[in-house]
C-alpha cells in the first residue's frame, strides 16, 4: 500500500440490482479501501470504488472548483507503460428520477485496450449484473487512473430548472477529464451537437487534453469508454442499493419507467405529502404528485 495511506475497510459482498429483467444479487470483487490520513467524512463519500493489491494514491476534494454537493474520488493506480494515456468518460443515472447522477473516467494506456476488449469490456447496459461486477474488478486492475464524481438531486434539480442539465455534465465531465490525466479522450455525449457539447466541456478544462473526442453512443463504439460505463452503473447501482438499505423498503432502479420504483414514490408522497430526500423533484412525474397534493391542500381535500 503506498506510503500515507491507512486502510478504511472493505468494500464488496452482495450487491441487490434491480432492472427490466427484475431484482438480481451479484457478488462484487472484494476491494480494499484507502484513505489518506485526515479525510473528513464529507471527503470520503463516494470511496466505493478501488481495487485490493494495488497501490495508488487517492485523495478525494470538495472545494471551489468542485461543489459540497458534488463528491469526486480520484484513484491513480501507477501503472507503467508504454504509449499514450488514453482516456474514457460516460455518466450513469441521468434519466433517473432517485438517486445521483454519476460520472466516471477511466484512463488506460494504448498498449491495453485490446486487453479491454478481449476481456470482453463493451456498454454496461448490454451485459448483465454478474458480468458487470465481474469486469469491474479487472478493469480496476488493467487501469491506470479512475475518477468518479456523484452530483446530488439538488445540483441536477437545480440545473434542470433552468434548462442546464448538459452544462451541469458537461462540467463535471470536464473535473474527470482533468483528473485522469489522459493524452487522449472520448466522452459520450449526451448533447445533439457534439462539437458543441466537446467546446462546453473544453471551457471548464484546467488542463485540456491533446486530443478531446465527443461522440454519440461512445459507450459501445470505444472500449475505455465502455469501462468507464461499468464503473459509473457499478457505483449508481450501490448508491441505489445504500437507499435501499437506509429506508428499508425497494425502490427499484430508480428510474421513472420502473414501476415499482414509481409506486414508492407515490407511497412516499401520499404518506408525507412530500418528495423524498433523494429524489429528483424537477421530473415531470414527480412534479405532477406534488401538484395534485398542493391541490389537495388548498381546497382542504
Amino acid at each position: 500500500m503506498a506510503a500515507g495511506l491507512k486502510k478504511a475497510g472493505t468494500f464488496g459482498g452482495i450487491l441487490e440490482v434491480s432492472e427490466a429483467s427484475g431484482t438480481s444479487s451479484v457478488v462484487l470483487p472484494s476491494t480494499v479501501l484507502t484513505k489518506p490520513p485526515g479525510t473528513n467524512a464529507r471527503g470520503q463519500h463516494g470511496w466505493d470504488i478501488y481495487s485490493r493489491k494495488m497501490s495508488f494514491v487517492f485523495r478525494s476534494r470538495s472545494d471551489n472548483k468542485y461543489p459540497a454537493n458534488q463528491h469526486t474520488v480520484i484513484c491513480n493506480l501507477r501503472s507503467r507503460g508504454d504509449g499514450i494515456l488514453v482516456g474514457g468518460v460516460d455518466e450513469a443515472g441521468r434519466g433517473s428520477i432517485l438517486g445521483p447522477l454519476v460520472v466516471a473516467g477511466v484512463s488506460v494506456r494504448e498498449s491495453k485496450i485490446t486487453d479491454l476488449k478481449d476481456m470482453g469490456v463493451r456498454d454496461s447496459k448490454t451485459l448483465t449484473p454478474k458480468a458487470r461486477a465481474r469486469l469491474f474488478g479487472q478493469i480496476v486492475k488493467i487501469a491506470d487512473s479512475i475518477c468518479v464524481r456523484k452530483v446530488d438531486t439538488d445540483e441536477v434539480d437545480g440545473s434542470v430548472r433552468i434548462r442546464g442539465l448538459n452544462k451541469l455534465e458537461a462540467k463535471v465531465m470536464a473535473g474527470v477529464i482533468d483528473s485522469i490525466g489522459a493524452d487522449e479522450v472520448y466522452v459520450d455525449c449526451c448533447d445533439v451537437n457534439p462539437a458543441r457539447y466537446r467546446e462546453s466541456m473544453r471551457q471548464y478544462l484546467a488542463s485540456p487534453p491533446r486530443k478531446l473526442h465527443s461522440m454519440h453512443h461512445a459507450d459501445s463504439t470505444n472500449a475505455v469508454v465502455s469501462a468507464a460505463s461499468i464503473i459509473a452503473k457499478i457505483t449508481r447501482d450501490q448508491e441505489i442499493q445504500e437507499l435501499r438499505k437506509k429506508y428499508g423498503r425497494n425502490i427499484g432502479s430508480g428510474y421513472p419507467s420502473d414501476k415499482t420504483t414509481m409506486r414508492f414514490i407515490r407511497r412516499w408522497v401520499s404518506k408525507n405529502g412530500q418528495a423524498p430526500e433523494f429524489a429528483r423533484k424537477s421530473w415531470k412525474p414527480l412534479r405532477l404528485m406534488l401538484g395534485q397534493v398542493a391541490q389537495c391542500r388548498l381546497y382542504g381535500l
